[in-house]
């Protein structure tokens, strides 16, 4: 008798989660490599062409193939993310190393402009930022890397505040090791556990945000090709050319439950998941 022995729960969530981001991960090479058409190539002879061997997820209300703008709107839902991702890092790195290494007032400062930037909805305060500074790639990377820094200086404050006083950290103190050269050597590296499954799961964030503002219209804007517009465009014609809904949606859904699990995954393989003993 064959006995199958199940995966840790870690290790399930790690392979479902690598699974769905593949198909994501796929997508963004095959674009680099391979682009069918024109994103913004419109035939109107093609106007809801379902899908085929020329149009492998058909095509939309403008004639343009719908393959094509899923693996530009990889691109860029990735590129948002990534880059969004690495200024909240970044930001939420400095505030949040700043309030837990000196504590005080300093802490209560730093944390009260932490906590007047998490009082207002994310996606509502990138919107408002985005609609004072323009719509731009560049200004949606920046809307969404200030909205989202707050969770992660929060990360770091409390990582610091529990590490400062161990015996290793106040030994290195004690020798003259400079508070700078403490935090990034002796201190981050102990933060990686907590640090990294948040990072993932902020990438999923930062693509939802994404996807959100340009289905409201203040996200990424033509020429270029966004999930979130193409699910805009696409509402009306969700009866006549349900293909031209289907394939964006179920891109975006890859991409952020995979992250989702991945996260998970990370979280119950440091001890720190809901699923951890």
């Amino acid at each position: 008798m064959i006995r199958i022995t199940p995966l840790p729960a870690y290790k399930l969530y790690l392979t479902i989660g690598g699974i769905f981001s593949s198909f994501v991960v796929m997508a963004i090479l095959l674009s680099f490599i391979y682009m069918p058409y024109d994103t913004q190539a419109t035939v109107y002879a093609s106007k809801f062409a379902p899908p085929s061997a020329e149009h492998l997820f058909g095509c939309d209300h403008f004639g343009r193939d719908v393959f094509s703008r899923t693996l530009e709107g990889a691109r860029l839902t990735v590129l948002v993310s990534v880059f969004g991702v690495l200024i909240a890092l970044t930001l939420g790195g400095l505030f949040g190393s700043i309030a837990g290494y000196f504590g005080g007032w300093v802490d209560n400062v730093v944390m009260l402009l932490s906590d007047s930037v998490m009082a207002f909805p994310g996606v509502l305060l990138a919107l408002v930022f985005v609609a004072v500074y323009g719509s731009g790639v560049y200004n949606i990377i920046w809307a969404l890397g200030i909205v989202f820094f707050p969770s992660y200086a929060r990360v770091f404050r409390t990582g610091i505040r529990q590490l400062k006083d161990r015996e290793f950290i106040l030994q290195a103190s004690i020798i003259g090791v400079r508070p700078i050269r403490l935090v990034l050597i002796h201190i981050f590296p102990n933060l990686m556990p907590q640090l990294i499954p948040a990072v993932v799961i902020g990438l999923a964030n930062m693509a939802l945000s994404e996807a959100g503002m340009s289905y409201l219209g203040l996200g990424i804007q033509p020429p270029y090709a966004s999930w979130g517009k193409m699910l805009k465009d696409a509402q009306s014609y969700i009866l006549e050319a349900p293909w031209t809904i289907i394939f964006p949606s179920l891109s975006l859904l890859f991409y952020i439950l995979g992250l989702y699990f991945l996260s998970e995954g990370i979280s119950i393989r440091f001890g720190l998941g809901r699923h951890a003993k």
